[in-house]
């Protein structure tokens, strides 16, 4: 069932010391097989309250990524393993993946989700990162079960399309299976920690729009038997209640030029 839904998803969390000003950005490349128009929303809730979301134009459920007025952005990635197949026994009874409208809608805050997701009816697992402007966690869900990473300090959380827990790890997929997200998820590593301390809201794009391993890069294009592309790149800024949105791939969308690049 999951090749209908398979998208390959990359997202970062940064913050504090890890960033220049300390401010909380939460950034993901959101890449799909099928090419669908991503459109940003502005959405008002009957209380008031009111979210902001990156998702497919005409659609109301899982969306890319968002932030509401309470200050609580989430984003996700899939999880994709054939030894984690999802349990269709539940389908009359639970959403395929969490849908993360549903938590901008009822939460206000990062452990708030974490609380709304332990009764949260599921048919497969996920990637989320939740943050406000005082917690941030990487929570890895399975279609019955969640362990979370919580921000220790460092600033940094980020994931692909595989767990990294020691409780999730052993249903992954093996690297020569799917080898692009272990290979998305070293270089997002490696990137992090050459502007730790410093990263800036360019950087987080820089790191989005990054082609080093080819097939296997973060800013995905379509080549050779790879038909995933980037669709929109969006970084959340927690404390000023700000999304920005790329549509397509940022490396085409956000163009720049530097003195310091030949």
């Amino acid at each position: 069932m999951t090749q209908y839904f398979n998208q390959e998803c990359s997202m970062i969390l940064t913050r504090g010391k890890a960033t220049a000003d300390g401010c909380t950005y939460l950034i993901k490349n959101r890449d799909m097989r099928e090419p669908i128009e991503q459109a940003v929303i502005k959405r008002i809730n009957d209380d008031g309250s009111s979210i902001i979301e990156v998702n497919g134009a005409g659609t109301v459920t899982y969306p890319a990524s968002g932030i509401n007025s309470h200050g609580l952005g989430i984003t996700t990635t899939g999880f994709w393993s054939k030894h984690a197949e999802p349990d269709i026994d539940k389908i009359d009874a639970a959403h395929i993946f969490v849908n993360i409208r549903l938590l901008l809608e009822n939460c206000k805050t990062a452990k708030e989700v974490i609380e709304y997701l332990k009764t949260y009816p599921r048919l497969n697992g996920l990637n989320i990162i939740a943050a406000d402007e005082r917690d941030a966690f990487v929570i890895e869900t399975t279609k019955d079960a969640m362990y979370i990473e919580e921000d220790d300090g460092s600033g940094v959380l980020y994931r692909t399309n595989h767990y990294m827990l020691p409780e999730t790890k052993g249903v992954n997929p093996e690297p020569g299976e799917y080898q692009s997200t272990y290979k998305r998820s070293e270089r997002i590593g490696q990137m992090l920690k050459e502007r730790y301390g410093k990263i800036r809201f360019q950087d987080l794009f820089r790191i989005m729009s990054d082609h080093e391993n080819g097939i296997n890069s973060i800013c995905r294009h379509p080549q050779e038997d790879i038909t995933a592309s980037t669709v929109s790149t969006t970084v959340v800024v927690i404390e000023d209640r700000e999304a920005w949105t790329t549509i397509g791939n940022p490396c085409i969308s956000l163009r720049y030029a530097s003195f310091s690049e030949r």
